[in-house]
């Protein structure tokens, strides 16, 4: 029974960790809630560093909202350091929610397999910025909404012609004539 209430309580840490709307200290709140089942918000401010607990409370009133945690009185006096309330890692969050995992968008997996698909396909000698041409990849597919495939179509048209090789040698440079190149070169041969 253990071992199952383990192994639903890590698949609901692994559903959270893809969750966009959960920023990194809602999800350490979380992640400290699985682990310890009695706590006070003083204790879970010095073990976690948060600074305010302000912060801490609109955070679990975050996760109670999203039904990552469910808030229960403890039907004890009010004394000095002892929470009138327990929190528990509400594990029925993923049977609601089963198929949910698979639609996610996981943008950051994609942008990661992007870029190390970029320079696989276009290798290059130089030293390269890595966080400028990962935000370049990001950037084409998140913000400018260019499916997953379509960039990799692109990544492979590019691979094949040396001087757009040459061009395009690294995401940023991509990044920077991308209207350009679907109008006239990608469009052109694709069409």
């Amino acid at each position: 029974m253990e071992n199952l209430k383990l192994e639903t309580t890590f698949n609901l840490l692994a559903f959270a960790s893809k969750d966009k709307s959960l920023t990194h200290s809602e999800f350490r709140i979380l992640v400290y809630i699985a682990n310890n089942n009695a706590f006070t918000i003083k204790q879970l401010q010095k073990d976690i560093s948060i600074s305010s607990i302000n912060i801490i409370c609109k955070n679990l009133k975050k996760l109670m909202n999203l039904n990552y945690v469910i808030k229960e009185k403890t039907n004890q006096r009010n004394k000095f350091n002892i929470s009138p309330y327990n929190y528990y890692i509400n594990t029925k969050k993923l049977y609601l929610h089963n198929n949910y995992n698979n639609t996610i968008d996981t943008t950051l997996n994609n942008a990661n397999e992007l870029y190390n698909y970029f320079f696989e396909k276009i290798p290059t000698n130089r030293k390269i910025n890595k966080t400028d041409n990962f935000k370049a990849i990001d950037y084409i597919h998140y913000n400018l909404r260019i499916s997953y495939k379509k960039i990799k179509e692109i990544i492979d048209f590019i691979s094949k012609d040396e001087d757009l090789k040459l061009k395009y040698s690294r995401p940023t440079f991509l990044r920077k004539d991308i209207d350009k190149f679907l109008e006239n070169v990608y469009l052109f041969f694709f069409i």
